[in-house]
Order: C-alpha cells, then sequence, then structure tokens
C-alpha cells in the first residue's frame, strides 16, 4: 500500500484534534505539521511524543514555514484562523502538487474570496470538502432516510437549535450545513433582525461572536431558527420537525427522542452523540484517498451556504456602527 503524504496547516486547538484522529487512520501515513507559532509546534511535537501507541504514522515532520512541505502532497487539511486561509490556499495550490483538500469552516470572511479559489482549485484539479461533520454523524445519516418518503421526496423541515453560547459567528454555518444535508437544499436566505445589537468578543483574539436569533429559509420551504443566549448554562436543545417526524435531541445529556407518524407519533428515546473532532478526521482521509471523495460537504455546497451568512452578518455589522466591513471578522 502507498504511504499517503497528509499535511496539516495550523496546529492550534482543531488542528491538534486533526492530528490526533490521523493516529486512527487504517493507511501508513506521513504527517507534515506546519504552523507559524513555535510554541505551537512544540507543543504539538511533545505531546505526540509522550505518546505510545501503535499507529500507521510512519514518520511526523514538523515545519513553520509552507515552503519546507515536500512538492507532492496527497491531502492537506487547511486548519488556519479564516483571515488567512485564502493566502494560504494560494501559496500551497500554486507552489506544490495537492490532489485533495480539506478546509476549516468558516472558510473565508469575504464572499468573493470563494469564486477566486474556485477557479484556482479547478485550474490545477484540485478536489475540495469543508469541514462541517455532522454530516459524518451516524444518527443525522439515519435521520435523513426518516425525513425522506416513500418516494425519495425530501419534505421541508423545521430547525431549531438553542442554548447558552453557542457562537452563531463561528457555529452558524454547521447548522446550515446540517439542514442543507438532511433536506438536499442549498437555497437559503438568512435574516439577522433579531441578533442582538452589538457582537461580543470571541474567545479566539481578533475576532467576533453574535448572540440573539438568526432566521432562514430556504427556497424550498424548509426554515432554520439559531438562538444563542448570552447568560450560561442554558443547555442546548436541537428540535428537527416535518410532517412525517419530530426530533427533539439533548446535547448535554446525549439522548434524543423521535416520533412518527408511521408508528402513531409514540415517542421512542435513542442514545445520541456527536464524535469528537480527533475521532471523524481519519474517517474523512480514508473515503478521499480510497474513493475521491468524503461524507463532508465539498466546496461548492459549502459556498452556496457560506455566502448568506457572510452576507447577512456583515450587513449587520454595518448596520450597527461598524461602518463599511469587507471582511466579517468570524472564524
Amino acid at each position: 500500500m502507498n504511504i499517503i503524504k497528509i499535511a496539516i496547516i495550523g496546529v492550534g486547538q482543531i488542528g491538534k484534534r486533526h492530528f490526533q484522529a490521523l493516529k486512527l487512520i487504517d493507511h501508513p501515513v506521513k504527517i507534515f505539521l506546519v504552523d507559524s507559532n513555535k510554541d505551537s509546534i512544540l507543543q504539538v511535537k511533545t505531546e505526540y511524543q509522550k505518546i505510545n501507541e501503535p499507529s500507521q504514522i510512519q514518520s511526523v515532520d514538523y515545519y513553520q514555514n509552507l515552503s519546507s512541505l515536500p512538492y507532492e502532497i496527497d491531502v492537506v487539511i487547511v486548519a488556519t484562523p479564516a483571515n488567512v486561509r485564502k493566502k494560504i490556499i494560494e501559496d500551497i495550490v500554486n507552489n506544490n502538487k495537492i490532489r485533495y483538500l480539506i478546509l476549516e469552516k468558516v472558510v473565508f470572511q469575504n464572499p468573493n474570496h470563494f469564486s477566486e479559489i474556485n477557479v484556482l482549485l479547478k485550474e490545477n484539479n484540485v478536489k475540495a470538502w469543508v469541514n462541517c461533520p455532522l454530516r459524518m454523524v451516524p444518527f443525522f445519516q439515519m435521520l435523513k432516510k426518516k425525513i425522506n418518503d416513500s418516494s425519495n421526496i425530501v419534505s421541508p423541515i423545521d430547525y431549531r437549535v438553542n442554548g447558552s453560547q453557542l457562537n452563531l459567528g463561528s457555529n452558524a454555518i454547521h447548522h446550515l450545513d446540517l439542514v442543507s444535508y438532511l433536506t438536499n437544499d442549498t437555497s437559503f436566505s438568512l435574516d439577522s433582525s433579531l441578533l442582538d445589537q452589538y457582537p461580543t468578543n470571541s474567545k479566539r483574539h481578533g475576532f467576533l461572536e453574535f448572540t440573539g436569533t438568526l432566521q432562514g429559509k430556504s427556497k424550498l420551504g424548509s426554515t432554520i431558527t439559531i438562538t444563542s443566549y448570552p447568560e450560561k448554562n442554558v443547555p442546548h436543545l436541537i428540535q428537527i420537525n416535518n410532517i412525517h417526524m419530530r426530533c427533539i435531541l439533548k446535547l448535554n445529556e446525549r439522548k434524543a427522542w423521535i416520533s412518527e407518524d408511521s408508528l402513531g407519533w409514540e415517542w421512542k428515546e435513542i442514545e445520541f452523540n456527536i464524535p469528537y473532532q480527533s475521532q471523524l478526521t481519519h474517517i474523512a482521509v480514508q473515503q478521499i484517498v480510497d474513493g475521491g471523495s468524503c461524507d463532508l460537504p465539498n466546496f461548492s455546497q459549502s459556498w452556496a451556504l457560506h455566502v448568506p451568512l457572510l452576507q447577512t452578518l456583515t450587513a449587520h455589522l454595518e448596520k450597527h456602527g461598524s461602518g463599511r466591513v469587507e471582511f466579517c471578522p468570524i472564524t
């Protein structure tokens, strides 16, 4: 079996989780970790050297700049903040031979960057996916089948999520993508009129988060409502309904309840769990190298969902005193 070359650009919190997952991969791999922050590199190197477990990782190399990478790389995972991601992609695609990209979300801060990078990817024959991994969760894959009726026609759904400090700026795209996956629909318009007037500082320096309620509707009739309370300790609750089914998810309790018309609307309790990123990345990479695709949304699908989100949040900032906003400061 050929040795797969995988690079992770950015080894902060999420980059380290990607790296942890690759220890579970069933292919022999060589891994290249890149971060301009020397302390981040030292930390991940120290953590890895403490682990004495069998894996398919043949070697790990640590770099502080992209120019040190080998010319040919099979899979590149870009886990940098959104404000530098466009430049990172341009540099690595223009200077290396890349087969596949996995991009962290929020992908870019300006909608125009999607069209520019799309041209670059097509010119260099690079396939790309965006890391919105709720599509990979077995529970939601099961739910998608239930939402389809016997004619394989998807009924519109009403999707509601609420809880404390949901980080709308960075996490709304996850919920949009899940609704898109469940309904095969990417045509969303969003409404920020119920968002709180002023954003808050993100835990990531230099970025913003939003509280209040973000609403949306698709052309095919699905609706989405995401409410983030600034107060602490309100548990996260998701409700997904359509004419055939009701579903309640209590994320903190790792439980779900489903009621279906075909079963007389009787409630059934089901164990529910969303795996950590450190339990997912290797699955997507294996799917990609084995079959040239994976369960994550591809670049075009995620592009269609990012645009209304970026436009809506940018307009909200401009309306409430930020002046002209060229780059929506979320990541």
